[in-house]
C-alpha cells in the first residue's frame, strides 16, 4: 500500500508538471492571436513548408508568422488607399513563383496561409511603387503600433519594429555562467 505521504509527492509532482506545461501557451497549437484572430501552428507549418517548396529553398518561419500577423492588416488598408491583391492574383504569383524555381506548381492550389503571404508579397511591391507609398507607409506603421499580438513563448515576443523576437528565459544560463561553482 502506498502512504499517503508519499502519493502527496507523486500528485504534486503531476500537478507541477501539468501547470508547466499549461504555462507554455494558453492555447495549445495556437502560434499566435492577433487582434483576436488566430493563427495556428498548423497554418503556419503549412504555408513555411508551402512557400519553401514554390521557392525551392527553406524559409524562416518567424519571418512567415510576422508576415501572416500584418498581412491582414496591410490588405484592409491598401485597400483604404484603392490598392488591392485578390485571392486569385495571389495563386496566380505563387505559381508563377514556382515555375520560374524549378518547383513543382501546387496542384490543387495553395493554402489559405500561403495565398495570404502572396497577397502581402504583391501589396508590398505595389506599394513601394505607388506615388502614395509614403502616405500608406505611415498609415501601415500606426496600425501595425496598434496591433494587439500575443506570440506563443515559442516564438518569443512581439514588437511592431521587428516582429517576432526570440527571447531567452531567465532560468537558461549563457555558456561559461554555471562555471563559477
Amino acid at each position: 500500500m502506498v502512504s499517503t505521504s508519499r502519493l502527496l509527492k507523486v500528485i504534486s509532482a503531476v500537478l507541477i508538471a501539468v501547470l508547466a506545461l499549461g504555462a507554455c501557451s494558453a492555447r495549445p497549437g495556437t502560434a499566435a492571436v492577433v487582434d483576436g484572430r488566430t493563427i495556428s501552428e498548423n497554418d503556419l507549418s503549412q504555408a513555411s513548408s508551402e512557400l519553401s517548396e514554390v521557392l525551392g529553398q527553406p524559409v524562416n518561419s518567424q519571418a512567415v508568422l510576422q508576415i501572416l500577423i500584418v498581412a491582414p492588416t496591410m490588405i484592409q488598408v491598401a485597400s483604404r488607399h484603392g490598392v488591392s491583391v485578390s485571392a486569385d492574383d495571389a495563386q496566380d504569383f505563387l505559381a508563377g513563383e514556382a515555375a520560374s524555381s524549378g518547383q513543382q506548381v501546387a496542384e490543387g492550389g495553395y493554402g489559405a496561409g500561403t495565398v495570404t503571404v502572396g497577397r502581402y508579397l504583391l501589396l508590398d511591391s505595389a506599394l513601394r511603387s505607388s506615388n502614395e507609398g509614403g502616405a500608406i507607409g505611415a498609415d501601415l506603421q500606426e496600425e501595425f503600433a496598434d496591433l494587439d499580438v500575443e506570440l506563443s513563448p515559442r516564438y518569443g515576443e512581439w514588437t511592431p519594429e521587428a516582429g517576432p523576437t526570440p527571447v531567452q528565459p531567465d532560468w537558461i544560463l549563457n555558456p561559461g555562467e554555471g562555471d563559477a561553482a
